[in-house]
């Protein structure tokens, strides 16, 4: 509603103000009318119910002269007023995307609206001769005219024996500045009507101005002495005109990268249509004339290419090098890191003691990058970088912090940051500006929702209607509002279908466009180019490994950044993986070298076994496969990548093949699974096996890691494994006891995460680090379970998760470790701070194997493994081709299919048959699904004869799921009312007391029923008593851990407790003890089964029913007969009259059946008779008066 915007609003008004107005807005109505021949606009409130002794106010004009005077327009029970043109206030609204936020105030459209154009004809001219457009105006026109450029030197102070400088006309200067930043010299800008807003004007001439200043004040380029000491004419020009050139690169790239977002946010839905991109940080040479601090007389220039230097740039730098025969250009790409940090500090530092920096790779490229920031920050200008995730914006902005000596504070943003710590955090920053200069960044500013607050300090330099200190300086990062053009990975199972989520889907990254003030100041740094990108690797690993490095890691780690670009898109990897895998080698050195062996069933493995390979080579492997290849979803990827870096390889005398590279990273999995007690039944596929080993190696190492599959591809039950076996001095293994223990936080992710809920759980596991001990060292571990749901929250808690797994620098790593598992992968900006795990669809030998140590118990077993390839590849061909809901049925199906064969002795057909009806049912038609699907697996097993399919009644299969100890809880899809009442009432038969729970249906009950519906379901956990759940989506998610059945266990084999967590938010209880005797049942609404979450369907055992299925035999007659008799009674000769008309709330599928039942149940020595009879009175009971009359005209006979 409009107006509640409105009064949202007004937040400087005294409280009773507010009142008046929310109270008029919740109980009155408004109108706008215009009187076109008047020309006026009046505005009209009126309350439902009129207040007796209310009369109309009349209102002053000052009243409506801004947003909170026209407020007061509805502070009355009935106002009418009318607004002359001549005297029509001035309404702001802040500028929004498509101008929603104007288009939903109503009065908008009944105001005269004027559009402005920029006209460089409106440009305001200061008169001050020493203002930074009239220091730019006088040399451009010096420069108009060279001779006088290079013939006379321009003073703005007052010199002996030169003329005062005196103001240019207003028209002169924009003529100047039309001229040179629209068409002179510049390939980038052909037309002025590019150009749109003063901004870039500003830029280009603040840049400008500062530079020239500097020349003006430096006694090395005054006219005299260079004509002393060089015999080249135009020198003073060439300077000039260089630095103006690097002031309008300033200026275009801001208008490139203004340009590439309008592009993408005006795209059609049309995924095909083309799509512009932000322009790149190119491959031009910036060029760059700068004057240094340490020595301001001096002069030095920053390229990427020596080779293209103009001459007329070499002759300007080589007159400070007189009678130097032997001076040639820096060539900075060559330039080893120590000396480009000498030249850094001599553009940026005044003084001269050492400092003690902090870990950085300093290249050639972002020497440059921060000689161009330093220029911004010389002439005031805000510094927005705009770029890729892990392209280094921080980090850079941070370490010139270092060097210039300046305070840097940094504010990381997100979706959850309130404006009370904006403004809090600006408090204290203009606290520090008191005492110098101070630089503020913000972090992702596209992320956060007071986009309009960060605005207007940004681009005005105003903080709530107040200029802000002078000694403050404004950087701010973000990434590009970028529509995505291709699928990223199809790893894992498809999104949820919720439409914001789809339409952020479409973005690269999750992010809100920006402001156009904001644009005019964005500096996009795109992506590294790859001989910048080689030589930062090559830096990296030599600064970061020393001695353990080798030029073949550098190799392949920048091919394994072009693999994966390749793979998936340009920006998916950057030098945060390179970070992470020259982290990961020193890992695994350290970890290599005298690993104790596995002593187990009275064995010693030593492990690794002496080798032509050593151990640094294999931890380059292991590194790679854990940084690369674990993130590739198809095994034809992982297998093409392998090869590709055994040739690398073995091209530096390594013999490493293809296999050999798969073997090394096998040996490493194994060698973790083989020190772990393992629950009874555990299948050690690749899936369990990599997800353990990366799980492991991230949270010793702090380094954040997504894990990404679909269910069933053993993510959590990693996680079990980890946290059973990793306890530190108390650990089974002698290798495991030398590491810490881990301590596991949980966050069950859903579409009501916030992030402060997220935060919370940060904090209390950083909380718990602090207890760690060295007579206890404990490692506290976050686990975001299901993370990716926390994604379709509207809070976008996720962006959290950018400052707590990546610090503010110069910090390293985050306070503590991270795993998060998901369904499906998240946007670049989350996955990539983390180390990122894809899992591959499961191929028929994986399915195959995990069959056969499941089955095949010895070599004299009559399994063949060819028997089991056929029930993976009759599975397969169900889940790709026979299945009508997508995902419905899953890898956890096949599991439980494969652990309810072991089950038994013998594998026979009747067995099959029942193992795949519990373990794939659910759906309309098992017959189909046992004939057509796993028809040749049950043949096989019965000696190839045909199998005579009878089916199994639905009891009989809730029963044997109720009764297997081992079995998964189950689902119950129907009509979810009835199903509810039959189950309560067939389990109390049984002896059993079930308690249900149904959900809310209000919106409002969230959290505190959330609460106390979880407090019930963890008594019965607790208790062993029988849960029957329906209706609770909002809290389903919090047990998925309960769900899984990987409980953890404590106590002894005779006597184990089995226990689970229960997750809501930033509350947990980590360890809920879960009785033995504990199952629960979850009724589906069929009707919601399309848009159930496919992990939550996986996690059950499923069975369809009707209210048909709950009939025993005599119970069926007896409802055929009432059929009979319902149809007679209603079948009359009227038209369209028919059995709903007659009985109210009749439905053929349950009316009846219910009927029969509950007189059955409340009359249970009756025959078939007597329950007819009392039947039929009930029907009587309900049907219509009308109806009666007309069934007196029915076929039923007149005695009846």
């Amino acid at each position: 509603m409009a107006l509640q915007n409105l009064y949202n609003s007004i937040s400087n008004k005294e409280e009773n103000t507010r009142e008046k107005i929310r109270n008029a807005v919740k109980r009155g109505t408004y109108t706008f009318e215009r009187d076109i021949k008047g020309d006026t606009c009046k505005v009209t409130l009126s309350y439902s119910t009129l207040i007796k002794g209310t009369t109309k106010p009349s209102y002053s004009l000052t009243d409506l002269h801004d947003l909170r005077g026209c407020a007061l327009l509805i502070s009355k029970p009935s106002v009418s007023v009318d607004i002359a043109t001549n005297h029509a206030p001035g309404l702001e609204v802040a500028s929004t995307i498509r101008q929603h936020l104007l288009e939903s105030l109503p009065i908008a459209g009944y105001l005269r609206q004027t559009h402005l154009y920029w006209n460089i004809e409106n440009l305001t001219v200061s008169q001050e001769i020493n203002s930074p457009i009239q220091v730019v105006c006088h040399y451009l026109k010096a420069l108009s005219k060279k001779i006088a450029i290079n013939d006379q030197d321009i003073h703005f102070r007052n010199v002996e024996g030169t003329l005062d400088l005196q103001p240019l006309p207003a028209n002169e200067c924009r003529k100047l500045i039309k001229d040179y930043l629209f068409v002179k010299n510049n390939k980038d800008i052909k037309y002025e009507r590019e150009i749109s807003s003063f901004r870039f004007v500003e830029i280009f001439v603040n840049v400008f101005a500062d530079q020239l200043v500097r020349l003006s004040l430096s006694s090395y380029f005054k006219v005299e002495n260079l004509k002393l000491m060089v015999d080249k004419k135009n020198l003073h020009s060439t300077l000039v005109q260089t630095l103006l050139s690097v002031s309008k690169d300033f200026a275009t790239k801001s208008m490139a990268t203004k340009a590439a977002q309008k592009e993408n946010i005006s795209t059609p839905d049309d995924e095909n249509a083309a799509l512009g991109t932000i322009v790149q940080w190119d491959d031009s040479n910036h060029l760059l004339v700068f004057f240094l601090s340490q020595t301001p007389d001096s002069i030095c220039a920053l390229y990427r290419d020596k080779k293209n230097v103009p001459q007329n740039v070499k002759t300007l730098l080589q007159s400070k090098y007189i009678g130097d025969k032997n001076w040639d250009l820096d060539d900075y790409r060559n330039m080893d890191s120590k000396d480009l940090l000498s030249n850094l500090e001599n553009l940026a530092r005044k003084t001269t003691h050492k400092i003690d920096y902090p870990q950085y790779a300093l290249s050639a490229d972002n020497l440059i990058k921060m000689a161009l920031i330093l220029l911004r920050v010389r002439a005031n200008i805000p510094v927005i970088v705009c770029g890729e995730a892990g392209c280094g914006k921080t980090s850079l902005i941070g370490f010139l912090s270092k060097v210039v000596e300046v305070k840097f504070r940094a504010l990381n943003l997100h979706a959850g940051i309130t404006e009370e710590i904006i403004l809090l955090f600006m408090k204290e920053s203009l606290k520090e500006a008191d005492k110098g200069e101070i630089w503020l960044f913000f972090d992702e500013i596209n992320t956060c929702n007071h986009i309009g607050l960060l605005a207007d300090l940004i681009a005005h330099r105003m903080l709530n209607g107040k200029p802000i200190h002078h000694n403050i300086r404004l950087f701010a990062a973000c990434n590009p509002y970028r529509i995505r053009t291709k699928t990223a990975t199809e790893a894992g199972l498809l999104k949820p279908k919720e439409s914001r989520f789809q339409e952020k889907s479409k973005l690269v990254y999750q992010v809100n466009p920006l402001p156009d003030q904001i644009l005019d100041y964005v500096w996009d740094y795109g992506i590294l180019k790859p001989a910048e990108e080689a030589k930062y690797i090559e830096i990296m690993v030599k600064e970061l490994l020393k001695d353990l490095g080798h030029k073949v890691l550098s190799e392949c780690l920048f091919f394994s950044q072009d693999f994966i670009r390749r793979t998936e898109e340009s920006y998916s990897v950057s030098l945060r993986d390179v970070k992470r895998a020259i982290k990961l080698v020193k890992f695994f050195i350290n970890s290599l070298k005298d690993r104790p062996p596995i002593k187990k069933y009275g064995k010693i493995i030593k492990y690794p076994l002496p080798s032509d390979i050593t151990n640094n080579v294999r931890s380059y492997i292991l590194a790679l496969g854990l940084c690369y290849q674990s993130r590739l979803y198809e095994q034809r990827l992982r297998k093409e990548y392998r090869r590709r870096m055994s040739e690398i390889l073995k091209k530096h005398k390594f013999n490493i093949t293809e296999e050999r590279f798969d073997r090394f990273i096998r040996e490493e999995q194994e060698n973790y699974i083989d020190r772990m007690q393992c629950p009874p039944n555990t299948a050690k596929n690749e899936a369990l096996l990599e997800n353990v080993l990366v799980m492991i190696v991230c949270i010793l190492t702090k380094i954040p890691c997504f894990i990404i599959g679909a269910t069933g591809s053993s993510k959590s039950l990693a996680v079990r494994l980890i946290i059973q076996n990793l306890q530190g001095v108390d650990s089974n293994d002698e290798y495991f006891r030398s590491l810490l223990q881990v301590y596991l936080i949980p966050h069950q992710g859903s579409s009501s995460s916030t992030s402060e809920g997220i935060h919370k759980v940060f904090e209390k596991a950083a909380n718990y680090q602090k207890t760690s001990s060295d007579e206890f060292p404990i490692l506290s571990v976050v686990l975001l379970d299901r993370v990716g749901l926390a994604e379709t929250s509207l809070f976008n808690p996720l962006k959290v998760l950018h400052s707590l797994l990546e610090p503010s620098y110069p910090n390293t790593e985050p306070a503590v470790s991270c795993v998060a598992i998901s369904n499906w992968r998240l946007d670049t900006s989350k996955s990539s701070r983390a180390l990122l795990v894809q899992r591959p669809k499961f191929e028929l030998n994986d399915l195959t194997e995990t069959a056969s140590r499941l089955l095949i118990k010895n070599e004299n077993s009559p399994i063949k493994k060819a028997s089991l390839q056929l029930l993976a590849q009759s599975y397969l061909n169900y889940e790709q081709r026979g299945q009508k809901l997508s995902n419905f049925h899953g890898l956890r199906d096949y599991y439980s299919l494969v652990k309810s064969l072991s089950q038994y002795n013998s594998l026979t057909p009747e067995n099959i048959h029942l193992a795949l009806t519990r373990n794939f049912g659910g759906i309309g038609n098992i017959e189909e699904l046992v004939k057509d699907y796993f028809g040749l697996v049950i043949k096989n097993f019965n000696s190839s004869k045909e199998y005579d399919y009878k089916p199994i009644p639905i009891w009989d299969l809730i029963n044997a799921n109720l009764e297997d100890k081992d079995a998964r809880h189950l689902m119950v899809i129907g009509k979810s009312d009835s199903i509810v009442n039959l189950l309560n009432y067939q389990l109390r038969k049984k002896g059993l007391d079930p308690v249900v729970i149904l959900g809310s249906q209000f919106p409002e009950d969230q959290d505190d029923y959330s609460y106390s519906v979880l407090n019930r379901i963890m008594m019965c956990v607790e208790t062993g008593r029988p849960l029957i759940l329906t209706d609770l989506e909002i809290i389903y998610g919090s047990l998925y851990d309960l769900w899984n059945q990987n409980y953890i266990v404590v106590g002894s084999e005779e006597d184990p407790k089995f226990y689970a967590r229960v997750a809501l938010g930033a509350y947990s209880n980590p360890l809920l003890y879960v009785a033995p005797t504990f199952r629960c049942i979850l009724v589906m609404d069929e009707s919601k089964l399309e848009k159930a979450d496919p992990p939550l369907l996986n996690r059950f055992e499923k069975q369809r029913m009707t209210m048909n299925d709950a009939l025993m035999p005599q119970e069926q007659d007896l409802v055929e007969t009432l059929k009979d008799w319902a149809e007679s009674i209603s079948t009359v000769k009227l038209r369209g009259f028919k059995q709903e008309d007659l009985f109210i709330g009749f439905d053929k599928n349950e009316t009846l059946q219910s009927l029969v039942i509950d007189v059955k149940k409340s009359f249970p020595e009756a025959d078939g008779g007597e329950v007819l009879i009392k039947c039929k009175e009930k029907l009587i009971n309900i049907a219509s008066s009308d109806g009666m009359i007309r069934a007196e005209q029915s076929n039923l006979h007149l005695e009846e």
